[in-house]
């Protein structure tokens, strides 16, 4: 915007008198209502939704666009990942289930394999590598820098191990950098329900906070160093 003076233009004007809570919960509603992973079908509908809806309530006052972009995107492997807890002869002691549970008030947690559900339902990381790793764990915490010290200080070395770290105090991406750095193999990161569940209070869909089967997704790229398109 460009007023310096306290006085907003015509457009400016009309802007701000767009937003209420009626459309806020409508728009949101809708765009929730349907999974929309980066790059689908789903993200593509969604966008255009937001532009008509832009060109809906601006009129004549802006010219909204839709500018395609070719960006390097990674998803998850067709086959479902495993993560299994061995003991030393083999046997599996835990395997984890690596999918949320479908809850009957989200018509988006279905388990139905079409494009986007299929991506929903597997969990992974953004522009995580796909391995396969069989090592000891180690749990690290938050992932952090202080975390790692105070192992070392333990004299626990986490060099060709799988370190565990939960969600929280840093970005996804700066905990496996760090582990990384360290010399672990894996990096495998949960949400504690202490910090982000039901321990806080009522969780999804009778409350805000994050049901016990819900994982988090997003990028684990290393922003601190280079952020944005990889490619």
């Amino acid at each position: 915007f460009g007023s310096t003076n306290g006085d907003l233009s015509p457009t400016e004007t009309q802007y701000v008198a767009v937003p209420s809570n009626v459309t806020a919960r409508e728009n949101l509603a809708f765009i929730t209502s349907k999974p929309h992973v980066a790059g689908t079908a789903g993200d593509f509908e969604m966008a255009q939704y937001v532009s008509d809806k832009l060109e809906e309530y601006l009129g004549d006052a802006a010219t909204v666009e839709i500018d395609p972009l070719t960006v390097l995107l990674s998803y998850p492997d067709e086959e479902r990942p495993e993560v299994r807890m061995m003991a030393p002869d083999g046997t599996i002691i835990f395997e984890a289930a690596l999918s949320e549970d479908v809850i009957e008030e989200d018509s988006t947690s279905g388990l139905s394999c079409d494009e986007d559900v299929c991506h929903r339902n597997h969990t992974h990381h953004g522009y995580a590598p796909a391995g396969d790793v069989t090592s000891s764990i180690v749990y690290a915490n938050y992932g952090r820098p202080s975390d790692f010290d105070e192992l070392e200080a333990l004299g626990v070395d986490v060099a060709g191990k799988v370190v565990l770290t939960r969600y929280g105090q840093c970005f996804r991406g700066l905990k496996a950098m760090n582990a990384e750095r360290r010399g672990a193999v894996a990096v495998l990161v949960y949400s504690d329900p202490e910090d982000d569940g039901p321990v806080q209070g009522p969780a999804y869909p009778m409350g805000p906070w994050r049901s016990p089967s819900s994982v988090q997704r997003g990028s684990v790229q290393y922003n601190s160093l280079c952020s944005g398109d990889p490619a």
